[in-house]
C-alpha cells in the first residue's frame, strides 16, 4: 500500500514513533489498526447510544476534577 502524506503529518508521525521507540512503519500500522477497530457509522448515533447507557448514573463535576488536577 502506498499513501501520500503531507510533510506536517509525516513529521508528527515520526515524532510519535520516536517517542514510542518504534519504527515509523509500526507507528503508522498501529494508527491504522486502531482506526479500523473503531465502529463504522453515524458519530451522533454513537454519542446518543453512550448517553443512553450512562443515563441515570451519578456523574462527578468535571470542572472540580480538572481544577484538582491542575493543582498537582
Amino acid at each position: 500500500m502506498t499513501i501520500s502524506l503531507d510533510s506536517e503529518l509525516l513529521h508528527r508521525l515520526e515524532q510519535h514513533a520516536r517517542a514510542h521507540g518504534i519504527s515509523l512503519d509500526d507507528e503508522s500500522r498501529g494508527g491504522l489498526e486502531t482506526a479500523a477497530r473503531m465502529p463504522v457509522g453515524d458519530p451522533l448515533a454513537l454519542a446518543e447510544e453512550v448517553s443512553r447507557k450512562l443515563a441515570g448514573r451519578p456523574h462527578s463535576d468535571s470542572t472540580l476534577l480538572i481544577a484538582q488536577d491542575r493543582e498537582r
